[in-house]
């Protein structure tokens, strides 16, 4: 398979899941604020299903560990995967952006159009491939591929706070009127690098010289 032709097979789902998103809910349409929440909140399945996609391009990658294990690199691996993955995303939710943008377009629509806020989707589609392709480095079995996404579904619904906020930017319904909290919205941006940043240090290349107490003590302080 060419790598424009896997690119589409694995961008093929997440855009239909995008149009799922528009489809079902209404009440977004006509307000940039809404447009946005959409955008956002298409994330809450979309970002599962990356995290999914990222464990298959790991378990793929894990099946030439006993040649890739030789290099110096290998331990790089799973980041690599994470970041196929992320690209993935990226595509599938600039077609969303595109979509919901021009459905706003043709109707009668106004409101503040706080595009920063589209940063959450970025960031929540980066921690869900980050996930997958960890998950799948730690199990490389299809298994994993089948249960990375609903588990981190099923996370993002029902955990503790406060993962639920960084899972999960919408949909919230009608905002009309309303803005979102720049420091809310950036303390949840941190949170999801924070994450981020604990996961990828706790697989980091260093983990093989005997500094696991190191490598915990620096994830737990991120």
């Amino acid at each position: 398979m060419t790598g424009r032709r896997r690119l589409a097979v694995m961008v093929a789902p997440m855009v239909a899941v995008c149009v799922f998103a528009l489809a079902t809910i209404d009440e977004w349409r006509g307000s940039w604020t809404g447009t946005i929440d959409i955008i956002n909140g298409s994330t809450v399945l979309t970002g599962p299903l990356l995290a999914s996609i990222a464990a298959g391009i790991q378990v793929s990658a894990a099946r030439v560990r006993p040649v890739s294990g030789a290099s110096p690199r290998s331990s790089w691996v799973p980041y690599r995967s994470a970041v196929e993955a992320w690209f993935v995303g990226m595509a599938s939710y600039l077609v969303m952006v595109l979509m919901a943008v021009v459905c706003t377009l043709t109707v009668p629509h106004g409101g503040p159009a706080q595009w920063w806020a589209l940063a959450a989707g970025v960031l929540v589609l980066g921690l869900g491939a980050l996930i997958g392709a960890l998950a799948a480095h730690l199990a490389p079995t299809p298994i994993t591929v089948l249960l990375v996404g609903p588990a981190l579904f099923l996370v993002g619904a029902f955990a503790p706070d406060p993962l639920p906020a960084v899972l999960r930017f919408g949909p919230s319904g009608n905002l009309t009127g309303l803005q979102f909290s720049v420091g809310d919205h950036l303390g949840r941006f941190g949170l999801i690098v924070g994450i981020g940043l604990a996961s990828a240090v706790v697989f980091g290349p260093w983990r093989r010289h005997g500094r696991r107490f190191l490598t915990g003590a620096i994830a737990l302080a991120v």
